[in-house]
């Protein structure tokens, strides 16, 4: 039998839950209704364009997600992943068979739904693909 703790701990969980859901969900919303900056064609391009050459390369196609996950962030954010951040995207990766352009997108966004405009213009900016 149940314990009143244990259902109110319940509850509890499934209101985070929903709370976390409606956040994203108005996030998402947020993010769709801002205004795209005036370089947003030159951010699609540059990302577009790192992304053509690396699906074209061969070192990137015999990369496998841990090693791809790595060498995406340390091009977008300067640094080497925590084991969290390794874990998460790799594995989510591998889940869901991302392309090298998912990859990428899950690396960028950080704490974010999707990647934002900011966050695209500073990979570009540290890759030197821009």
């Amino acid at each position: 039998m149940n314990s009143p703790a244990s259902s109110v701990f319940v509850r509890w969980l499934r209101f985070v839950s929903y709370a976390a859901v409606v956040v994203a969900v108005s996030a998402t919303c947020l993010e769709a209704l801002a205004v795209p900056p005036e370089d947003a064609a030159a951010i699609e391009r540059g990302i577009g364009g790192f992304v053509a050459g690396m699906e074209a390369s061969s070192a990137a196609k015999r990369m496998n997600y841990g090693e791809l996950t790595v060498s995406l962030f340390v091009q977008a954010h300067g640094r080497a992943p925590s084991p969290a951040e390794f874990f998460v995207v790799r594995d989510v990766a591998a889940t869901f068979s991302a392309t090298p352009e998912e990859v990428l997108s899950l690396v960028l966004r950080e704490d974010q739904p999707g990647p934002t405009w900011e966050q695209c213009r500073r990979f570009l900016e540290r890759s030197g693909a821009k």
